[in-house]
């Protein structure tokens, strides 16, 4: 697991605020921040005063707030800061996953989708919980105790 930094935080929102449709600026700084990229002082900078704006533009919602804490803990899961997803956030890919995979089966689906799909499967596929037929999400340790 990579270590995480204050300039990882601020990408990490930059990100989230994306994903959540808001338009924000050093998009592609935040993902060469994340992707282990190096940045000058100022690039880092500006992406941390572009992660106080996005978080203004957030912190009055509680809803608003829930949605950008689940994308923000995707992406620590995405980019190798965190092994673990919560039961949620698990849900929540699931949920994503799904109305990608509806999408493509409706033809409505994009060039983004194809990459995204196999970014949600890799991290699904790595963390604690599995779906199970009869119960739901389960704990993968827990689902030969389940029968």
């Amino acid at each position: 697991m990579k270590n995480f930094t204050v300039g990882d935080g601020d990408a990490i929102m930059v990100m989230a605020a994306h994903r959540m449709g808001l338009e924000v600026m050093h998009f592609d700084d935040a993902k060469r921040q994340l992707e282990g990229g190096s940045s000058h002082p100022m690039t880092a900078a500006s992406i941390a005063k572009e992660a106080g704006n996005a978080n203004d533009r957030l912190r009055a919602e509680p809803a608003l707030i829930a949605q950008a804490n689940l994308h923000a803990e995707h992406l620590k899961a995405e980019y190798g800061f965190i092994a673990e997803l919560s039961k949620e956030a698990f849900l929540e890919l699931q949920a994503e996953a799904e109305r990608l995979e509806m999408a493509h089966a409706q033809g409505q689906d994009l060039p983004s989708h194809a990459p995204r799909l196999q970014a949600i499967d890799k991290i699904m596929n790595a963390c604690q919980w599995t779906l199970h037929p009869d119960y739901g999400v389960a704990l993968k340790s827990s689902v030969n105790a389940l029968a």
